[in-house]
C-alpha cells in the first residue's frame, strides 16, 4: 500500500449528517481507557489470528516456515496498525503522516519485544520460574507498555498538548 493510499485510510470523513459507523466505533473506543483497552485487545487478537492463518496457510503450501512466519507477522502488523489507527485510536487526529505513524507504531512494538525478552530471561532463565508463567507475565507487561506507548505517544492527538 502506498503512503498516499495509507494516508487516505486514516482520514475521517467530515461530512454533515449522522456519524458513520466508523466514527461511532471510534467515539466508543476513545470514550475511556477501559473501553479502549478492550477494543485494542480485540484488534490485537484479530491481528494475531491473521498472522497465524497466513503462517499456517503458507506452511501448508510448502513455504519455508521462517519465510511464512515473516509474511504472517508482516501482514498481521499491517492489519494491527490499520485497525489501531482507525478503531482503537484516532490516527487522523495525530496530525502525523501515515509513514511516521507506522514507524512509531512499529518502534513501540519493538519496545514490547524487549520487555518480553527481558521478562522471560529474568523470570525463566535466572529466577527459575516455569517458562509458561514467565511468558504470561511478559505478555501482560508488554501489552500494558505497548498500549500506553501507543495511546500516549504514537496516537496522541495533536490537540492534546
Amino acid at each position: 500500500m502506498s503512503p498516499e493510499a495509507l494516508e487516505l485510510t486514516l482520514r475521517r470523513p467530515d461530512g454533515a449528517g449522522s456519524p458513520s459507523p466508523a466514527d461511532r466505533i471510534l467515539r466508543f473506543a476513545t470514550a475511556g481507557i477501559p473501553q479502549q483497552v478492550l477494543v485494542y485487545g480485540l484488534v490485537s487478537v484479530l491481528a494475531l489470528g491473521v498472522d497465524l492463518l497466513v503462517y499456517l496457510g503458507l506452511v501448508h503450501l510448502a513455504t519455508r516456515a521462517s519465510v511464512a512466519a515473516v509474511a504472517g507477522y508482516g501482514i498481521g502488523l499491517a492489519l494491527h496498525f490499520l485497525l489501531s489507527a482507525r478503531v482503537a485510536f484516532d490516527g487522523a487526529a495525530t496530525g502525523k503522516s501515515a509513514a511516521r505513524l507506522f514507524w512509531q507504531f512499529a518502534l513501540s512494538g519493538i519496545c514490547g519485544l524487549v520487555v518480553t525478552a527481558g521478562t522471560v530471561a529474568l523470570l525463566a532463565d535466572y529466577a527459575g520460574v516455569r517458562p509458561i508463567l514467565a511468558k504470561a507475565v511478559a505478555v501482560a507487561l508488554s501489552f500494558a507498555l505497548v498500549f500506553l506507548l501507543r495511546r500516549t505517544f504514537v496516537f496522541a492527538s495533536s490537540k492534546s498538548g
